[in-house]
This record gives structure tokens, sequence and C-alpha cells, in this order.
């Protein structure tokens, strides 16, 4: 029997996107059950499975992963042991201020940072990662932007319910980007610009 599965729906991007998106999913559903302290203790135990996960299947720390992981639980223990939501809601303006001041320092100098990054999962033109570098850089700080204006003006309730919508932007905007992989794709690559 032929396997109906989408290219782009392999296993491995499957696991990545599970190990990626896993751990604020959890946060979100223990935020339905607990409070806001006790989501947080929910979300860094699964960051740290998910990070050893993503360790143990990829046989290497990726840089990306470090970072992302890395944030959570330095925020995320700082407003578990502080009781203070404001830290783990300021992460997420730090965390996608340097990561758009990363990608923007690396494009405006002709280098793309991305590319290093996910070479190992898309096989696109040099084109390509310029203009996914753009793209990433610019939403990047839009992201920091709204992030800091929920810290400031809403209450910690308040700010779950906006990360909740700005997930479903980022998986909106994360999907976008295979529109650009599909057309800027080498010859090596699959229909989607992946290396799967």
């Amino acid at each position: 029997m032929e396997n109906k599965t989408p290219q782009f729906l392999s296993r491995r991007l499957l696991l990545n996107l599970f190990i990626e998106f896993g751990p604020i999913l959890a946060f979100f559903v223990a935020f339905n059950f607990f409070d806001f302290i006790r989501a947080t203790i929910v979300l860094v135990c699964v960051v740290i499975v998910a990070f050893l996960l993503s360790v143990f299947i990829e046989k290497r720390v990726a840089v990306f992963s470090l970072f992302a992981s890395g944030s959570i639980l330095t925020f995320g223990l700082a407003t578990v042991l502080l009781e203070n939501p404001d830290y783990i809601i300021f992460k997420d303006t730090l965390f996608w201020g340097i990561f758009g001041l990363i990608i923007g320092g690396y494009y405006v100098r002709g280098n793309f940072i991305l590319k290093k990054w996910f070479i190992s999962i898309f096989d696109i033109t040099d084109r390509g990662w310029r203009v996914v570098s753009l793209r990433w850089a610019i939403f990047a700080f839009m992201l920091a932007i709204s992030n800091q204006f929920a810290l400031v003006y809403l209450t910690p309730a308040g700010w779950v319910y906006y990360k909740m919508c700005t997930l479903g932007v980022l998986l909106a905007f994360s999907v976008w980007q295979f529109v650009l992989s599909r057309k800027e794709r080498n010859p090596s690559a699959n229909a989607w610009g992946m290396r799967i």
C-alpha cells in the first residue's frame, strides 16, 4: 500500500515539530488546570525532556535548540523561584529580539546564519536563504515588540492568550516559508526544498 503522507510531513519533521512546540502546548494545557507558576514548572520539565530527545535523535546539540531551551530554562526557573511571571514573559521579548538581531546582523553582512542552522533540513538556493533570512529577521522584531507591549499592558493570564495567538501566527508564518523553499529548491531537494 502506498504511503499517502506528503513528503514534507516526514516522521523526522513531525518529531521536530513535537520537540519545538510540545513544551508550549504542555504549558497551555497546564495553565488550564493550575496557576501560572505551576504551568511554568511543567514548561521547564517538558523543555528538558524535549531537548534531551532532540540530542538523542540528532546525535548533536543544535545551536538554535540550545539557545531556545537555555532561555526557557533560565527565565522559567527565575519565574518559579521568584514567583514572578514577568521573567518568563520577558524571555520572549529578549529571545525574539536577540534572534532578530543575529539574523539581521548576518543578513546585512551578506551571510545567512539560518543556512548554517538549517542546512541539514532545507536544500534551497542562496537567494532563498537571503529572502527567508530577511523575512525571519523582520518577523522576529515584530514578535519582540508585540511581546513587550503584552508584558506591559496585559495580565499574566492575558499574556497566555496572547501567546496562544502568536503561536498560531508563528505556525502560519512558518508554513508560508514552504512556498519559498518549494520555489527556491535546489535540484537535489525534494519538492518542498527539503533534504528529507
